[in-house]
């Protein structure tokens, strides 16, 4: 029986130990697939700390991003600026070609007044010639229908009085700049009639020489290019015209002196800007008839008026 326990012992002993070694083998089985676990997942955030790493290392990409936006806000400035000087330039010829087509319409109205006062002057010598049996042309017979519109006529004026007062001559605005010269074109003129006298509105305009006042005011030989003007005959048959107005100071058969204030500088009428028109017409010549009219500038420095 001795033996019997003995046995029995022998084979508990041997089963403990083999199930000893299967327990440290499945332990040691388990142990190694839980370490190689955590060594996958410890690898994954390496790598991306490593990509973070690297891109703050190489600032290259968001230094090209802030230049192709500086490309960019310049192109369009660029743009910008471009449109804008092409819309000022379209501009500035649309007011050219608007001054142009008002000034062709003036010259227009000039050619149709010249054939008007033609003709009225082949019918006034006709008439005269049938009442007077003689072909007598009276060369101030431009006034027919001036009564009514502020002009004087001075056709029963034979001889011109002496001044009222004063003598010699003077500057129309004493002191100012010519600005335009007869003769001068441009897409403002195709043919310039006188002389422009750079002047603020309301500067004081002076007459020439002494003389008789024809006409003060709107209308008459002139019509509506002039505005409001002043014509003034003169002691050697030759009429002086003050054209564009703000103001006059006199009045139709008014006697005026050299120097006297006749009115003052505007921009009336067919005008792009204050200034005075200035304009001679030799004896024989009907004032407002701008294609009748003769360079001022000659006459006046024969009278000692400079004009700069």
């Amino acid at each position: 029986m001795t033996h019997g326990i003995a046995a029995l012992t022998v084979s508990a002993l041997g089963l403990a130990v083999a199930g000893s070694v299967a327990l440290s083998t499945s332990a040691a089985e388990g142990g190694q697939v839980a370490i190689t676990r955590p060594n996958v997942q410890a690898a994954q955030p390496q790598n991306q700390g490593d990509r973070r790493e690297a891109a703050a290392e190489d600032p290259s990409r968001s230094q090209d991003r802030e230049l192709q936006a500086k490309e960019l806000a310049a192109y369009r400035e660029e743009a910008l600026a471009r449109d804008a000087e092409a819309a000022l330039k379209a501009a500035h010829e649309e007011n050219l070609k608007q001054r142009s087509e008002d000034l062709s319409e003036a010259e227009k109205e000039s050619y149709e007044n010249a054939a008007r006062i033609a003709k009225e002057r082949r019918e006034a010598a006709a008439r005269r010639a049938a009442e007077q049996g003689n072909q007598d042309d009276s060369s101030d017979d431009s006034s027919n229908d001036d009564s009514d519109d502020g002009s004087y006529d001075d056709s029963s004026d034979d001889t011109e009085p002496p001044p009222s007062s004063g003598g010699g001559a003077a500057s129309p605005v004493p002191g100012a700049v010519i600005g335009a010269y007869f003769g001068q074109t441009g897409l403002w003129a195709r043919y310039h009639t006188g002389l422009d006298f750079r002047a603020g509105s309301g500067t004081p305009i002076k007459s020439v020489q002494s003389g008789t006042v024809l006409h003060a005011g709107y209308g008459g030989n002139a019509g509506s290019w002039a505005g409001n003007y002043v014509a003034i005959k003169h002691p050697d048959g030759n009429t002086t015209l003050y054209a564009h107005m703000s103001s006059n100071s006199v009045s139709p058969g008014q006697r005026v002196s050299a120097g006297q204030v006749i009115g003052h500088v505007g921009s009336t009428g067919r005008s792009f800007g204050a200034h005075l028109h200035f304009e001679l017409y030799r004896p024989g010549a009907r004032y407002g008839d701008v294609y009748s009219a003769s360079n001022p500038q000659p006459w006046l420095n024969a009278l000692g008026v400079n004009t700069n």
